[in-house]
């Protein structure tokens, strides 16, 4: 007879950030408590021979090998306009050309691996106000992110990476991750995905609950009250 007792995990989130492209967050802190109990008893009983069975030498078990970590690379994802995407080796220099990726790269702990961005009206974190800028609404410099020597470009969809620059990219043999989210969902979908690239995916799963339990928080504060009229525009 076996019994199994597994505890309740508990997750504690004390801060969270949006998910967006024109908003000045407060920085994220993200505490994970989780709590693990396994308990297993088993028995067995047989008959004892009726005959003294034949000594032979006891076979030792041979130590059973110590469980490898999956490697995070190579990886294949298929970004929101359906490409897919290879990345053979761990990205270490990265081009954000949307202000909602960069401010992601540096939340998951991947934004020392940041060696450009996209122009930010209203710039955050701090941490990326040095970087060389090599988008705006003008274009994307494709000669300075080559000079960079990008390994991964992180865009935006809908246009906001122009589609030429996202081929042009592409063609040179720099992988691009175009990402355009529809829903909430699609956005903490989007935190998850660039944490895939990055290898960064426990931070960016963090990062997804706690924004997701944030947003809920929000939801039920509002959940009462009127829906204004919202004209949003970039």
């Amino acid at each position: 007879m076996a019994a199994f007792v597994r505890s309740r995990a508990r997750r504690a989130v004390t801060q969270a950030t949006h998910f967006g492209a024109r908003w000045r967050p407060t920085p994220l802190i993200l505490v994970l408590a989780v709590a693990l109990a396994l308990a297993a008893c088993t028995g067995s009983g047989s008959a004892a021979p009726t005959t003294a069975p034949t000594a032979s030498p006891t076979a030792t078990a041979a130590p059973s090998a110590a469980p490898t970590a999956v490697p995070a690379f190579p990886v294949t994802i298929s970004d929101d306009e359906g490409t897919a995407v290879s990345i053979a080796a761990e990205p270490q220099r990265i081009v954000s050309l949307t202000p909602a990726a960069t401010e992601i790269l540096f939340a998951i702990g991947a934004g020392d691996r940041v060696v450009a961005k996209v122009e930010d009206i209203n710039p955050w974190p701090p941490e990326a106000d040095g970087l060389p800028v090599v988008a705006t609404y003008q274009g994307v410099d494709i000669e300075q992110i080559v000079a960079l020597r990008a390994d991964l470009v992180i865009a935006g969809g809908l246009s906001f990476t122009p589609p030429n620059a996202v081929n042009q990219l592409r063609s040179l043999g720099i992988p691009v991750v175009v990402l355009y989210a529809e829903s909430i969902d699609e956005a903490l979908a989007g935190i998850r995905a660039i944490g895939m690239v990055t290898g960064e995916t426990t931070a960016a799963e963090n990062l997804s609950i706690a924004t997701r339990t944030e947003m809920d928080r929000l939801g039920a504060l509002t959940a009462g009250l009127d829906r204004p009229t919202t004209f949003y525009e970039i």
